[in-house]
């Protein structure tokens, strides 16, 4: 597998797509043995070579002017290398394609020259393929659906993540050049960030979620195309042998720059940044979440494309909590805490504008735009409600991860009159053996909603309560937001709905316990 050198770093040898530049690359290829259509690749292809004489073998040389030199985006040059071990494979005149010897390289592995037996035959323009180093046919290659980058702007693992390319051996008898036209398409990653907690956090794992597949065993056609064999997978997950920093404001590839390879065609993404951050978490441990990004691009093959990302989690800092519809809200004139386990100073204790609406009819302060409890019913029947855990934001200078992603009432229908099993429970109680109000249901989806439907969706983040002043939020997966509607027969309480990872609850609740409320859209 070729590989191009940038300030001493490595990296694949392919076209590169940029935003004002289009260039090319060409890779190089590979190692071998002969074989049919499923022959296993040989444990040492370089037994081949040296078991047959020099005047017995078909040479397949790539020469370096075969390849095109290039300008990098910041002005840098690139070469593109021979890697030691590639192989390729190149069709007899018998129709079957054959696995080479490992190259042949010169010191700057610049040349590479691969030889079969002088027993085959080949005609002039014989198919040559290269599937990749995760590969055991010469017309099948596999785009690994995990991938690991060993260094930052570091693209050597091309070769096992499913580089794979075709080209023509012109010549005949023992002596035959060739140029490889690579088909799998590339992407190069490069976030940048201004924020603080996204530059005091590193960077270890990046997932690729696309709404058709992008991974698998694809046949390699003689024309180049690729075609989904079996093992289709629409995620791909590299991770980063290192840690990068995300201190840059800017784009910069030497810092932090990875590469994943990717089956070409139009493709919907959301890229989900994974960072770990040792600084801003409440408990002063480590956490570890992600920033998600969507991109939409027709990717296509042999080229590097560039997305730059600009990475900072949403901020909730002017999220307020609330006893049940309060006129002001919990810790005004206040000192709050945001430690999860910490007590503030100052909560409301007493009869004030502080103090929850001790009346028996719907909310007419704080919570008067919530959602009545029919309609949170609604929602959480008919919400398609996707728990996402792990998606970073920020809220009192701390770093939070986790909440869930719900349809707008607009995507489905809602009665605010009725609930969904028809009862009005406005004025009409349910009550469990335990005395409460408590409707249940199951959440099954555990990733965001993809890129084309987001707009459908809104997210909730994992908001806890606050309990006697002390912040509560159920070991960090725990969501809590009040309704517009007193719980009937009971002036301390009220209703509201109650979200966690793989379930949530709609339910009568203390009016003293400070929640979020907020309208849903």
């Amino acid at each position: 597998m070729g590989r191009i050198t940038v300030k001493g770093k490595i990296m694949m040898k392919v076209t590169y797509l940029l935003p004002s530049f289009l260039f090319m690359l060409i890779l190089a290829s590979c190692s071998g043995d002969e074989i049919a259509s499923n022959k296993p690749t040989p444990t040492n292809p370089t037994e081949h070579k040296d078991s047959i004489k020099d005047e017995e073998q078909i040479t397949f040389t790539s020469e370096e002017p075969t390849r095109t030199s290039i300008t990098h985006l910041l002005g840098q040059g690139a070469k593109v290398f021979w890697s030691t071990g590639d192989w390729i494979w190149v069709k007899t005149s018998d129709g079957v394609l054959r696995q080479s010897s490992a190259g042949t390289l010169n010191i700057d592995k610049t040349r590479g020259v691969f030889t079969m037996p002088s027993t085959d035959k080949y005609n002039n323009g014989a198919l040559v393929t290269y599937t990749g180093q995760n590969s055991s046919v010469g017309n099948q290659v596999t785009i690994a659906s995990s991938q690991t980058q060993s260094d930052c702007n570091n693209f050597d693992h091309a070769g096992l993540s499913g580089d794979c390319g075709i080209g023509k051996a012109i010549g005949s008898g023992k002596s035959f050049q060739f140029t490889l036209d690579h088909k799998a398409s590339y992407i190069c990653l490069l976030p940048r960030s201004s924020n603080g907690y996204v530059n005091r956090s590193r960077l270890f794992k990046i997932e690729i979620i696309s709404e058709n597949d992008i991974a698998g065993t694809y046949n390699l056609a003689e024309n180049g195309s690729l075609t989904l064999a079996n093992g289709g997978t629409n995620r791909i997950v590299l991770t980063l042998g290192t840690e990068f920093q995300l201190n840059n404001s800017s784009t910069d590839i030497g810092k932090n720059g990875s590469y994943v390879v990717i089956a070409p065609g139009q493709h919907s993404l959301a890229i989900r940044y994974w960072l770990r951050n040792t600084t801003d978490q409440p408990s002063g441990s480590s956490i570890e979440g992600t920033i998600t990004k969507y991109v939409n691009m027709n990717f296509q093959p042999g080229k590097i494309h560039d997305i730059t990302s600009n990475l900072a989690p949403t901020d909730y800092s002017s999220q307020k909590f609330y006893m049940w519809d309060a006129q002001q809200d919990y810790w005004q004139g206040g000192n709050q805490s945001s430690l999860v386990g910490a007590t503030g100073s100052g909560w409301p204790t007493g009869p004030g504008p502080r103090w929850y609406n001790t009346g028996t009819s719907a909310a007419s302060n704080s919570a008067k735009s919530c959602p009545n409890v029919n309609q949170m019913l609604w929602y959480a029947h008919s919400g398609d409600w996707h728990t996402d855990r792990d998606e970073l934001w920020t809220w009192r200078g701390h770093l939070w991860k986790g909440g869930t992603w719900v349809l707008k009432r607009t995507k489905f229908s809602m009665n605010a009159n009725k609930a969904p099993d028809g009862q009005d429970y406005r004025s009409v109680s349910i009550q469990d053996v335990y005395g409460r109000a408590y409707i249940n249901y199951t959440i099954t989806k555990f990733t965001r909603p993809v890129g084309s439907q987001l707009n459908r969706y809104f997210f909730l983040p994992y908001f806890g309560i606050y309990f006697n002043g002390e912040y509560r939020k159920n070991a960090d997966a725990y969501g809590y937001y009040v309704t517009s509607t007193p719980y009937p027969g009971n002036l301390g309480a009220c209703y509201y709905i109650d979200f966690y990872d793989n379930g949530l609850f709609v339910a009568q609740g203390d009016r003293w316990v400070g929640g979020c409320a907020i309208p849903f859209p």
